[in-house]
């Protein structure tokens, strides 16, 4: 299956909401991309997701006139093809919708077992990818101060657009992926927070488990709030 393109090059206006009937979600990509995406943004974040993209035929993600989106139904569907009941994949997804309500109506895409039987050794590429990523983290944030001014110092030296384009193949892109598998590793232990979040949620409320939660990324605070429990 060939992903569809929400881009009209007469126009030169980009509406993925024309490509398919799916549920698009801004709650968490909103904050990563608040305002309108210059064509280079896009540009970068587009081919940043293209190599974590694992559903054939489907974009994890889009642009709806200039804004970052996420593509709800592609991501809830392949869950429910995993086994998932669409409850489960809907709570799974909560950081991405956020509260939403329980009979809301996500259009599903269907997924065979051959877009499944390839998605699956996509998927578990980029878990491993993200796990050495993991390791890495240290020593990335150990060099990447001093790897930086010297590559923006040998940037500012290049001439020719051959050259450019050149370093920009062999030097900034492989450096932007690599960092993309360093945060993939290094976000993994927010899964547990996730999971703990939800177990709280059952025992005092979604209330009580949001202020117990408001101060977990506080630097130097962490869970401050648990205090008065403790």
């Amino acid at each position: 299956m060939t992903e569809k393109s929400g881009f009209d090059p007469k126009t030169g206006t980009w509406n993925d909401s024309l490509t398919g009937d799916y549920l698009w979600s801004r709650n968490n990509f909103g904050e990563a991309r608040p305002d309108v995406m210059s064509p280079f943004t896009y540009s970068m974040t587009e081919k940043v997701w293209g190599k974590v993209s694992f559903l054939p035929g489907y974009r994890l993600s889009g642009n709806i006139c200039g804004r970052f989106y996420a593509n709800v139904s592609a991501s809830v569907s392949m869950l429910k093809a995993l086994g998932k009941s669409k409850e489960t994949a809907i709570e799974q997804m909560k950081d991405l919708l956020g509260n939403v309500p329980s009979d809301l109506d996500i259009p599903l895409v269907p997924l065979s077992s051959a877009t499944m039987l390839l998605a699956l050794p996509r998927m578990i590429k980029l878990g491993l990818k993200e796990k050495n990523g993991a390791k890495g983290v240290p020593a990335f944030l150990k060099t990447s101060l001093e790897r930086c001014s010297e590559m923006r110092r040998q940037i500012q030296n290049i001439q020719q657009k051959s050259e450019l384009i050149d370093y920009w193949n062999n030097n900034v892109e492989p450096e932007l992926l690599n960092g993309m598998w360093l945060l993939g590793g290094a976000t993994q232990p927010l899964e547990a927070t996730v999971k703990f979040r939800k177990e709280l949620a059952e025992m005092v409320g979604e209330a009580d488990a949001n202020a117990l939660f408001s101060n977990l990324s506080v630097e130097g605070d962490l869970l401050a709030s648990m205090g008065p429990v403790v």
